[in-house]
C-alpha cells in the first residue's frame, strides 16, 4: 500500500469505536488476539474514502517498528520483567531488541561475548535503573540471534 496514505493519519482504535469524517481515509486499528480472528478479517485495515476497506490484514514487523519509531531508546520504553523465578528482574527482552536494533544499525560486535559486554554497558549506562545482570549472563539471549545474523552477513 503506498506508504503516503499514512502520513497524517486518522486511527481509529476498535476499543472507542471512533470514525474519522466521510470521504477521509484512516487506519482502523484492532489488536490481535489470535490466528483464527484474525483469519476472520477482525485486525488492521486502511479504509478508503469509500467507506471500504481498501487494504486489511496490515502487517509490521517488530524489528521495523523498533528501527523506525524514535521512542525504541525513550526511558519509559524500558520495562523491567518479574521472570517467576527467584532472584533478580530481568531486562533480556530490553537487551534483546538492543540487539537486534545494534545489527540492523550496523553497530554488533563480532564475537557474542563482546557484544554482550556491549549491551550491558548500553542498559547500565542508558538505564541505570535496570536489572541487567552480567555480561555473561547476556551472552546466552543474544547467541543464536547473534550467530545466525553473523552467518547471514558473511554470505
Amino acid at each position: 500500500m503506498p506508504s503516503y496514505l499514512f502520513a497524517n493519519c486518522d486511527i481509529s482504535h476498535h476499543a472507542n469505536l471512533w470514525l474519522p469524517d466521510e470521504g477521509q481515509f484512516y487506519l482502523s486499528s484492532c489488536p490481535y488476539i489470535d490466528e483464527a480472528r484474525w483469519l476472520d478479517g477482525i485486525g488492521d485495515k486502511m479504509v478508503g474514502q469509500n467507506g471500504l476497506a481498501n487494504w486489511e490484514r496490515l502487517l509490521v514487523q517488530k524489528k521495523d517498528v523498533w528501527r523506525l519509531w524514535p521512542f525504541r531508546d525513550a526511558q519509559a520504553t524500558l520495562k523491567t520483567v518479574r521472570t517467576g523465578m527467584r532472584g533478580r528482574p530481568t531486562s533480556a527482552p530490553d537487551i534483546e531488541r538492543e540487539h537486534i536494533a545494534r545489527w540492523d544499525r550496523g553497530e554488533a560486535l563480532p564475537s557474542v561475548r563482546a557484544e554482550a559486554l556491549a549491551l550491558w554497558n548500553w542498559i547500565r549506562s542508558r538505564h541505570p535503573e535496570a536489572a541487567p545482570g552480567k555480561p555473561k549472563t547476556i551472552e546466552e539471549p543474544i547467541r543464536a540471534e547473534h550467530r545466525a545474523r553473523k552467518a547471514g552477513a558473511g554470505k
